[in-house]
């Protein structure tokens, strides 16, 4: 009678003893390099986001046009969480030496910089 064959599973302390060198990250979160009004500038593509996000932090080290104050809040797919957005503001995305303008909500602080979302994934038919 033929045993049923059992996984290889290595434990965690082997794992990490192998991948000391290997940066860690969250396998399901996707970030890009680009470049934002000439400025490099890592993204998070979130395709659950409606609109796409950038922190006043990030923004203060770009060129970029006035941003007009305005009274509105984003509320995350929790359900719970809001973010206050302080304006809004079209910047120029490059990517694969593509050149896409992008209107981003600007708000205090996030869990990242720069969060694409939805609406410059659609527009640009960008395929994940």
């Amino acid at each position: 009678m033929n045993k049923p064959r059992q996984p290889l599973v290595k434990s965690i302390a082997q794992h990490n003893a192998l991948n000391q060198n290997v940066k860690k990250s969250n396998p399901s979160l996707i970030f890009i390099n680009t470049h934002i009004n000439g400025s490099r500038l890592r993204a998070m593509i979130d395709t659950g986001a409606t609109h796409s996000f950038i922190t006043q932090g990030a923004i203060s080290t770009l060129y970029h046009s006035a941003i007009p104050p305005c009274d509105r809040i984003a509320q995350l797919g929790d359900g719970q969480t809001t973010l206050k957005i302080v304006g809004e503001v079209q910047l120029f995305l490059q990517f694969n030496k593509v050149f896409t303008p992008l209107n981003v909500l600007v708000v205090k602080t996030m869990n990242t910089d720069f969060i694409l979302g939805s609406d410059w994934c659609t527009k640009n038919a960008a395929r994940i």
